[in-house]
């Protein structure tokens, strides 16, 4: 058996992931219309996502632009250069 019927094989014995929505870190429910993700060696389904509805876009962009980083602009930096320590 070779490299790549070996890895289709496994593949297609693999379980399908179904994620759930995330905005703002918050999971969402699941919704009824999918895009599926496929492995593009093989194009053996490896999972699904949630496609968005005009309303999870909205609310997604509303969040954003109501952030405020709580770091100051240099901060990241400093933390960088101090090995991760704040």
């Amino acid at each position: 058996m070779n490299m790549m019927t070996e890895l289709s094989r496994r593949a297609s014995a693999a379980r399908v992931l179904n994620a759930k929505m995330r905005i703002a870190g918050e999971r969402g429910r699941r919704r009824s219309r999918v895009i599926e993700v496929r492995n593009p060696y093989t194009d053996a389904l490896v999972g699904t996502v949630p496609k968005a509805t005009v309303d999870d876009i909205r609310r997604a962009f509303a969040i954003a632009r109501a952030y405020r980083p709580k770091l100051t602009p240099l901060r990241p930096l400093r933390i960088l250069r101090n090995g991760g320590r704040r």
